[in-house]
């Protein structure tokens, strides 16, 4: 098994403890930032997602590359009329998890989805009809809720192009028909009742995550010289006392390059900068999900005693 993970094993290892050896000084960033390379894409180019990855435009949300976001409306949209729309259409609409994951990711809203695994992150919006909102207020909270709330997590829907303004009457429709608490089937769908979700898996065990194969061989590539001659431990000879804390650091604001930097950005710009490896992002070499299942359990042993 190790045989076939080849090179891409032992240039996922090496970016792992590269980073671990780098990206998280923590305190020490505030004194000296780590070097990074400036110039130059961090990804191959001409860029393509991975084989079978969704066509949909995102153009229109924020990434960490750019704040696609349009600023907050100032006052809220005044209508022309009360709004016309169909509470079955919009009861569709908020169960439809192809939409942001749909509104039941973040509120429980009567019978919309027959109530299935509803979220709690927001209010619940069971009997919303009761609370005396007219179609204004929650047409505009639907469209963008910052013109209410500047601080608040919901998404600007109709800012974001998510749902249209047609749909968007629906889903008020439907909202102002809520006017009893939901019933659940199970206690698994009600939030109050739903037992949080346990973890038993050992992500040590390279069985259960295969970022293990590849972290196996973190002491031999820790010290592999890149084509400049530097190695990791050129600057970080004991990366069990002098790296412990860099997990938490990592993402973070970088403001030689105006953005936020994660773990995979910052291993490609920081081993061209000191070591003159070329691990680009997204690639065979460093592959997204394996290279980050990589790190983490790299973490933990560089932490133990």
């Amino acid at each position: 098994m190790m045989r076939a993970l080849g090179k891409f094993g032992s240039l996922a290892a090496a970016a792992a403890i590269c980073i671990a050896a780098t990206a998280g000084f923590g305190a020490e960033r505030t004194k000296r930032p780590a070097p990074i390379a400036i110039e130059g894409d961090a990804a191959r180019r001409p860029w393509t997602r991975y084989p079978g990855w969704t066509t949909r435009d995102y153009s229109a949300f924020n990434s960490l590359a750019s704040i696609a976001s349009p600023p907050a409306p100032r006052q809220p949209r005044t209508l022309a009329s009360p709004i016309v729309g169909d509470p079955a259409i919009g009861r569709q609409l908020v169960a439809d998890r192809s939409r942001g994951g749909s509104c039941l990711a973040c509120h429980v809203m009567g019978t919309a989805g027959n109530a299935d695994l509803p979220g709690s992150v927001g209010p619940d919006l069971s009997e919303i009809g009761n609370a005396g909102r007219d179609d204004e207020w929650l047409f505009n909270y639907i469209y963008d809720p910052r013109v209410y709330n500047p601080e608040t997590i919901m998404p600007p829907w109709g800012a974001h192009r998510v749902f249209n303004e047609g749909e968007i009457g629906h889903i008020v429709a439907f909202l102002k028909t809520l006017k009893e608490p939901a019933k659940f089937a199970n206690a698994l769908d009600d939030p109050a009742q739903r037992p949080a979700p346990k973890e038993t898996r050992d992500n040590l065990d390279p069985l259960v995550n295969p970022g293990m194969w590849a972290v196996e061989r973190a002491e031999e590539l820790w010290t592999a010289s890149g084509p400049n001659g530097a190695s990791c431990t050129s600057c970080h000879v004991e990366p069990r006392t002098e790296l412990k804390s860099w997990a938490s650091s990592m993402p973070y604001w970088e403001p030689r390059l105006g953005k936020v930097l994660g773990v995979e950005e910052f291993v490609t710009r920081h081993a061209r900068a000191t070591t003159g490896q070329s691990f680009l992002m997204q690639t065979e070499e460093i592959p997204h999900w394996p290279f980050i299942s990589a790190i983490w359990p790299t973490a933990r042993q560089f932490t133990s005693t």
